[in-house]
């Protein structure tokens, strides 16, 4: 697995832990956690990408972070 996905299972690990009481609902919390922790490291490499040229490249790839973040929910 790559090295950054482990770290982001970890931390997804951590946080299922804290919100689920004795076990019960630590899967959805981690799966839940895991996926948004994915998505928003993604975009970060989408943004990333955006130099503030305004060129038709660009606009294209904003395009992308807004269907991703309206696909998935994010903020």
């Amino acid at each position: 697995m790559h090295e950054r996905i482990e770290e982001l299972a970890y931390e997804a690990e951590e946080y299922a832990d804290m919100k689920s009481d004795e076990g019960a609902d630590f899967h959805p919390a981690y799966t839940e956690r895991l996926s948004t922790l994915v998505i928003q490291e993604c975009l970060e490499v989408l943004t990333k990408r955006i130099v503030g040229d305004h060129n038709r490249e660009e606009q294209e790839v904003q395009r992308c972070i807004e269907a991703v973040k309206q696909h998935f929910g994010v903020k």
